[in-house]
């Protein structure tokens, strides 16, 4: 199943003016359709995720949106990235090689939010196991001190800014799930509110998408939207109002945070530190920047 959504209206940038590179002719087929893809200090540089290369232990890898940062800074030499909402970091070395000491350090050096509540360095059982459990497959990557590994689909995917569910999603014994087409529109208005007109989802067809969406799973991904800025937030709720998905129709034209008070009042999620901040109110500049999110979303891709 495999259905392109009909795109939003258009942003300032087109993929035109991106440059892109076969970059598996310069890298290595390891197993199956993994790749192995140097990594040299430009590019983990202007990944923008806040870890020089070299930094990371033998054994230990970026992952999430910090390793797909890194994919898109290889696969698009010349765009800005901005930095991402957070800093996943996984263990994939040998198994008598873990040292909890050694992770809860660099979790609490690379991950300060994410590790005060709880959220620590993850441990990954085989390379080819964790790339086919990832949601979508710009996700199947993972970025250690000196290279890439992402499998085929990732990289061509990424380098058409293509948001597409893996096989291990489709899958399952059951239909596409709500919490991941709401996952892959917040992905999608990252890229959009970035300039990237050219990005779409594919094999979630949202305009079947029902409106009894839980308010559980839309307070938790537009509290995501929200961390990574407002003009994400904005462009997040945006796209949902075009596929009716919009959680609250009628504050259509509202502020994302008039939004998210809405939903909350439907559910018990507990909103991050970061958007309890800005529900607070006051300096959100200061209050951000004391959180490490400055500049989250300063930079446009382009």
């Amino acid at each position: 199943m495999t259905e392109l959504i009909a795109k939003p209206r258009p942003t300032p940038n087109t993929m035109g003016q991106f440059v892109r590179r076969d970059v598996l002719r310069g890298g290595e087929q390891i197993t199956g359709n993994i790749w192995r893809l140097p990594l040299s200090d430009s590019v983990i540089e202007r990944a923008n995720v806040g870890v020089k290369r070299g930094e990371l232990p033998e054994g230990y890898a970026l992952a999430g949106g910090a390793a797909r940062n890194c994919l898109e800074a290889l696969v698009h030499p010349d765009v800005t990235i901005p930095s991402p909402r957070d800093v996943d970091l996984a263990y994939w070395g040998k198994s008598d090689g873990f040292d909890g000491r050694v992770a809860d350090e660099l979790a609490r050096r690379f991950s300060p939010r994410d590790f005060a509540y709880g959220h620590g360095v993850g441990v990954i059982g085989g390379l080819a196991e964790y790339m086919n459990n990832r949601d979508f497959t710009i996700n199947q990557v993972l970025s250690t001190g000196d290279a890439i590994y992402a499998t085929t689909q990732a990289v061509r995917d990424m380098e058409q800014y293509r948001i597409r569910p893996t096989v291990f999603e489709h899958g399952r014994d059951y239909p596409l799930g709500d919490k991941l087409a709401l996952k892959a529109v917040r992905l999608l208005a990252e890229y959009r509110a970035g300039g990237v007109e050219e990005a779409d989802i594919y094999g979630i067809d949202l305009r079947r998408r029902h409106n009894d969406i839980r308010d559980f799973w839309h307070a938790l991904i537009l509290d995501k939207a929200l961390e990574l800025g407002d003009d994400v937030a904005r462009e997040y709720l945006r796209l949902l109002g075009t596929y009716d998905m919009h959680p609250a129709p009628s504050l259509w034209r509202r502020q994302p945070l008039d939004v998210y008070k809405e939903v909350l009042r439907h559910t018990d999620f507990a909103p991050s530190a970061a958007v309890e901040e800005m529900l607070k109110g006051g300096d959100r500049e200061r209050r951000l920047r004391a959180m490490g999110l400055m500049g989250k979303t300063a930079a446009k891709r382009g």
